[in-house]
């Protein structure tokens, strides 16, 4: 994981989940989605698992495929995987970070449940 002090700038791609015309992921496109991205769009960076990837819509077991795969790819190549952990459940939420770091993502990113509407920041921070 990134040291807190790493900044993170430049682009970052909200990656699409890649799904087969069954619906199964398609992780055999990632490597060439990750060269697409460094080679025609010239962006070093990417954020998986988000709102554009449905991320919160995949089992927790695919979320961790993708995962594992995007690290995999952008090892040596993008500067920067980043990975989605929100949840609905707390728990999940964690086991998704765990899983995020022990695949070398260089960061991740939660949001709170669409649903919970906190009455101002100091709410939002109680975990």
């Amino acid at each position: 994981m990134c040291p807190e002090s790493e900044m993170i700038t430049g682009l970052i791609a909200a990656t699409f989940t890649p799904l087969t015309p069954q619906g199964e992921l398609n992780l055999a496109v990632i490597g060439q989605y990750v060269d697409y991205l460094l080679e025609k769009q010239r962006v070093r960076s990417v954020f998986v698992n988000g709102t554009t990837g449905e991320g919160c819509s995949l089992t927790l077991q695919e979320r961790k495929q993708l995962a594992e795969e995007w690290c995999r790819q952008g090892k040596g190549k993008l500067d920067q995987v980043i990975i989605h952990v929100g949840c609905l459940s707390l728990q999940d939420s964690q086991e998704l970070a765990r899983h995020a770091a022990s695949v070398g993502a260089d960061a991740i990113a939660v949001i709170s449940p669409s649903f919970f509407k906190p009455k101002n920041a100091e709410a939002l921070q109680m975990f």
